[in-house]
């Protein structure tokens, strides 16, 4: 399956935003999982008044959100 250059420009955004969360856990000295990882997502979320971040950030949420539901 190809991806067009929009989805892997977010799919690449969506890597990047998942790994600072996971690097700001692991700084803090905090267990790298999901739900850490979303609380991280979603204080950044409030925090950041850029709509396109905002949206990627949304998208990571629910990603996570969904892998919580139906682990691989």
């Amino acid at each position: 399956m190809q991806l067009n250059e929009d989805e892997q420009d977010g799919l690449e955004n969506i890597q990047e935003v998942i790994g600072e969360a996971a690097t700001w856990l692991m700084n803090s000295r905090l267990p790298v999982n999901a739900d850490n990882l979303m609380m991280v997502l979603r204080a950044r979320r409030v925090m950041v008044k850029e709509k396109q971040l905002q949206r990627t950030l949304e998208t990571c949420i629910r990603y996570l959100r969904a892998r919580l539901v139906k682990p691989l």
